[in-house]
């Protein structure tokens, strides 16, 4: 089996900052701006973008290729792969009109939801959340959809 070479956190530059934020779960640059999403702020515009440069957006995009072992270029403009914790999907800039646009989600090993949580937020209601265990528990399929980061 062949294994993967480490990818070393300082390659993530100037988002290494969000993701070691445990709040953080998306971070989105659509090629011009960049987008934080935080579970207790909600989605907000970086202003300060000045350290993301076309040359590390090039050399990110260029690492996550070497990591995932597959090419990337205006040929093969999509990329999507995992790097421990965090979903990344790179556009590449012949495919994405603002330029190259990269969305990391980082998933988590626990459960950021509470019975408390969900009922005073108006996530679920108290019928929903006790339904929800028992279809589990007598193995039926359940599918939740939604935006991403809701």
């Amino acid at each position: 089996m062949k294994k993967k070479w480490q990818f070393p956190a300082e390659h993530f530059g100037p988002f290494l900052e969000y993701l070691i934020d445990e709040n953080v779960t998306d971070i989105i640059w659509d090629g011009q701006s960049l987008w934080i999403d935080d579970v207790t702020i909600g989605r907000y515009k970086v202003d300060d973008v000045s350290d993301i440069t076309p040359q590390f957006i090039e050399q990110f995009s260029t690492r996550v290729s070497n990591y995932a072992g597959v090419n990337f270029n205006e040929y093969e403009p999509l990329l999507e792969t995992r790097i421990e914790f965090y979903r990344i999907s790179i556009v590449h800039e012949a495919a994405a009109h603002t330029g190259t646009s990269i969305a990391i989600r980082r998933t988590t090993d626990r459960c950021r939801l509470t019975e408390e949580s969900c009922l005073s937020t108006g996530y679920c209601s108290k019928e929903i959340w006790d339904f929800l265990p028992k279809i589990i528990r007598a193995g039926f399929s359940c599918i939740a959809g939604g935006l991403p980061g809701v």
